[in-house]
């Protein structure tokens, strides 16, 4: 069943097209933002209105997306990007009253770009690149643990709300954040997916674009099969399987994960549910 999005600061979204989902904040840029409110816990609660949003980047705007976004009353910003990215992307518009808080997770190294040039030169097929992009997952919520731990740590404070929390494409390190997020606050398996999932929906203009070479990207190997591009555009259930497979592997279950990798004990959960949920 759908749940009705109540979220106040989308008020000012009324007269805009509907969006692919719900959730979804229709914008020509960024095309992956959606707000988390209305996701429902197992125990009946909601992730409550103007909390979190996720996104890809909104580090560059045109003028009439930014007007959207500041409608948000963003208090702060957390990117995920690499550091080469946000040097080669800054964020344009820092608006005084909003923190943006860098926290990188490198997992293709610094130059991503680069390695997924070295990638694509080296592959076959759709599988090996995806099997590459499991395997990076695996990484990011092992090596990169502490990035997500500092960043869960600082929704502990009343003071981290509103938020926006976005990388480049807003599918993969913002996937794992969302993931590692809801699995905390008890939302079952099937919504975490689902949400993961629906970066496919709200991006398929744009991976259509890149697939048919409508738009192309420079660090694209020329003789490189655009078939193979997809596993890079799009997000597959195996990949967050595969993460929460190896977490387990790894820590024995995701509660000592929680525990041990991210600090998130008994006492930061409770008051993490307390700052985010709301009864249905």
């Amino acid at each position: 069943m759908t749940t009705e999005i109540t979220d106040k600061s989308l008020h000012y979204f009324s007269s805009r097209p509907r969006g692919k989902h719900h959730r979804h904040i229709p914008m020509e840029t960024p095309h992956n933002l959606r707000t988390l409110a209305g996701i429902s816990t197992q125990d009946g609660s909601v992730i409550a209105s103007g909390k979190l949003y996720r996104s890809d980047s909104i580090a560059q705007l045109p003028t009439l997306s930014q007007k959207y976004l500041d409608a948000l009353d963003l208090r702060v910003v957390t990117d995920f990007r690499s550091s080469l990215e946000q040097q080669n992307t800054p964020h344009q518009r820092c608006v005084e009253s909003i923190r943006v808080i860098h926290r990188p997770i490198p997992v293709m190294g610094d130059n991503g770009r680069a390695e997924m040039t070295r990638v694509l030169q080296t592959v076959d097929s759709a599988d090996e690149v995806a099997r590459w992009l499991s395997d990076l997952y695996c990484s990011m919520v092992i090596d990169f643990s502490d990035v997500y731990a500092e960043w869960l740590h600082s929704l502990l404070s009343v003071d981290s709300y509103p938020q926006l929390y976005h990388c480049t494409a807003g599918k993969d390190r913002t996937g794992v954040a969302t993931a590692l997020l809801l699995k905390l606050l008890d939302v079952d398996d099937g919504q975490i997916m689902e949400d993961y999932l629906l970066s496919n929906d709200l991006s398929a203009d744009y991976i259509t674009a890149r697939m048919t070479g409508k738009s192309t990207f420079s660090w694209m190997p020329e003789k490189a099969s655009t078939d193979l591009l997809r596993p890079l555009l799009s997000v597959q259930k195996e990949f967050l399987q595969v993460m929460f497979s190896h977490i387990n592997e790894e820590c024995g279950s995701f509660s000592h994960y929680a525990q041990q990798r991210l600090g998130m004990a008994e006492k930061e959960i409770r008051q993490l549910k307390n700052n985010l949920l709301s009864p249905q």
